[in-house]
């Protein structure tokens, strides 16, 4: 009965019409990622929603009163009337009704969508615009004010949940008419909350990027982002200005300058021709690295730093991203750059929602910042690699211990998606390096003699011990004769005939 309602007179299926999937640009969490353990804590809203996925809970009620509130200072200080925002958020309920999964007119009616969408936009633009102009007291009163005294230190990480996210065009809209008519004013606000929010930088030392070259023009192809949360995915995952072209991360290629670990570097075969590297065949293999571990990687003669993207050179470099890594090639030592990621309470549920977002279809997006854990995961084998990337500055936690950080890692959920093309030239590279068995055993000596200076001496006075047995082996054989004593005692002789 279920096939014959399916089928039409003549037998054929019936065409059902279908929403084109690629029109979901706000989608839910995938079912996969929902489902692991504890997925509530960081895919949930904890006091306030936005958007219609967690519209009307009962226990975000008490606090979604202060939308009311903030709507009506929305109004007064953009200095225009109810009816004209709102009309102009209503005109928009079909390009928003397209964002959605399950959006129909039966659930929510143009009124009610529009509501959602004018009330919703009006707190997350009064919200950025306080936090970038540094007057959190007044948010801190607000909440207070409803109740909750603990509301303004989870507002901001709801606005990051992949599921409280609200069309692009609406919020850009608002802000625009709210607070500036310039779009690049309205990115700016939101590098600067993003930058405050994971490295406590004050939203004045925030510069803004670059308005020329291939990464302008690059990002101005790629079109208006969809929501708040790609929009920081975007400015996350950026080519950075360096004078190389770079369509994915993690490209080895070295840089000319003269250092301690490659005092003559040499260009990379991508640098002396691009075209060739593509016509090289890619071995199965190469996907499947022979290192199991950071540790293992550093007895090899591979170091670790952080990238000039660094919280304490951001101010310097006007921007952050998870592209920018850097590998310098030498003769016995190499070192991999790469950017820092901070991990405590707030910043842990951000990067599960990118992780979230980039894994959600149909978005069609670069997986950079999956592939990314997924690429620190695999070098993270015990708290030890996390001890020394933390000590290295890439892992930055203020909150939980090394065993903390390795537990995140190991139960972050990336559905074991990444982009292999990310990693196969890494791979390369350091399999390259791996393979060189001067270096590897130069530096295996190295790292396993001269990790402190009592190895060290150790080593040396063995090493004076067995070159002094051998000098003491050796003249037992064959003694010298004093000469010295001999021409002495031949002078003396000659001197005393002379006396005689």
């Amino acid at each position: 009965m279920k096939l014959r309602s399916s089928l039409d007179n003549m037998g054929y299926p019936i065409k059902k019409e279908e929403r084109n999937p690629a029109e979901v640009t706000c989608p839910k969490v995938p079912l996969r990622l929902r489902k692991a353990k504890g997925s509530e804590d960081y895919f949930d809203p904890t006091v306030i929603s936005f958007g219609p996925y967690h519209h009307g809970k009962r226990e975000l009620q008490e606090i979604d009163t202060i939308k009311d509130e903030v709507m009506l200072k929305f109004i007064i200080e953009s200095g225009k009337s109810f009816p004209e925002l709102y009309n102009m958020v209503r005109n928009m309920n079909l390009l928003t009704r397209a964002c959605y999964v399950d959006c129909s007119k039966e659930k929510y009616c143009d009124d009610t969508l529009a509501m959602i969408m004018f009330r919703d936009g009006c707190f997350i633009s009064y919200l950025l615009d306080k936090i970038v102009r540094e007057q959190r007291e007044e948010l801190f009163l607000l909440f207070v004010n409803h109740g909750n005294f603990l509301g303004f230190e989870s507002a901001f990480r709801d606005v990051v949940l992949l599921e409280n996210q609200i069309p692009w065009a609406v919020l850009e809209l608002l802000m625009r008419l709210g607070y500036s008519n310039n779009n690049k004013v309205v990115r700016k606000r939101i590098k600067q909350c993003i930058y405050l929010y994971l490295w406590d930088i004050s939203p004045k030392e925030v510069l803004e990027d670059e308005d020329e070259g291939p990464q302008a023009e690059g990002r101005q192809a790629e079109g208006p982002p969809h929501h708040l949360l790609e929009c920081i995915q975007r400015d996350l995952t950026k080519v950075v200005d360096r004078k190389k072209e770079c369509t994915h991360c993690f490209n080895f290629i070295p840089l000319y300058r003269f250092c301690l670990w490659n005092p003559f570097p040499k260009a990379s075969k991508k640098e002396q021709n691009p075209a060739d590297d593509d016509k090289k065949e890619q071995k199965p293999a190469d996907d499947y690295p022979s290192y199991r571990s950071l540790s293992e990687l550093k007895a090899k003669g591979i170091h670790f730093k952080a990238t000039n993207s660094s919280p304490h050179s951001l101010k310097e470099i006007k921007s952050f991203s998870f592209n920018d890594v850097e590998f310098i090639p030498g003769f016995f030592y190499a070192q991999l750059k790469l950017p820092p990621l901070i991990l405590n309470d707030g910043t842990t549920i951000l990067w599960n929602n990118l992780v979230a977002f980039e894994l959600s279809h149909p978005i069609e997006v670069n997986v950079v910042i999956t592939s990314y854990i997924n690429f620190l995961n695999a070098l993270i084998a015990s708290p030890d690699d996390v001890k020394e990337l933390r000590s290295k500055h890439i892992l930055l936690n203020d909150v939980g211990s090394d065993e903390e950080m390795f537990k995140f890692f190991k139960e972050i959920s990336t559905c074991s998606i990444q982009d292999r093309s990310i990693y196969r030239k890494v791979r390369q590279d350091i399999e390259k390096h791996c393979r060189s068995k001067i270096r590897t055993w130069v530096a295996e000596i190295i790292y396993k003699y001269f990790r402190n200076p009592w190895s060290a001496l150790g080593l040396f006075a063995a090493i004076a011990v067995v070159v002094l047995s051998i000098v003491q082996t050796y003249f037992t054989i064959y003694p010298v004769k004093d000469y010295c004593m001999e021409s002495i005692c031949s002078y003396l002789k000659r001197q005393q005939i002379k006396n005689d």
